[in-house]
């Protein structure tokens, strides 16, 4: 909360005064600005892929250590995280199960 000693005016005032109002410092000045609401809102297909990721990632976090091992063999020499090849995993099956063979670009997408 932006803290005044006069109304709406202070040099040493920083934060946000209620939702409108952010005050703060840009190269040594003090500035006031309005606080301008997102211009790009989520839309529905964008909530769903982060819903997705958010599960694949709560499946990550929940898995036991011997399962964990098993990600981190399959990334062993390649440039890629264990979490990397847990997700590629996902999406296979997920776009497999849902589309059967799946198709990326011009060739067949090889595991």
């Amino acid at each position: 909360m932006a803290r005044c000693i006069a109304p709406l005016f202070s040099e040493s005032a920083r934060g946000k005064f209620g939702r409108s109002l952010i005050f703060g410092r840009v190269k040594n000045w003090a500035t006031v600005r309005f606080a301008t609401p997102p211009r790009f809102t989520q839309t529905n297909p964008q909530k769903v892929i982060r819903r997705i990721y958010g599960i694949i990632i709560a499946d990550w976090r929940i898995a036991s250590v011997s399962i964990k091992d098993i990600y981190k063999g399959k990334a062993k020499g390649k440039p890629l995280l264990p979490t990397n090849t847990f997700f590629e995993e996902f999406f296979w099956w997920m776009f497999e199960a849902r589309y059967g063979d799946s198709h990326y670009g011009i060739g067949r997408y090889q595991k």
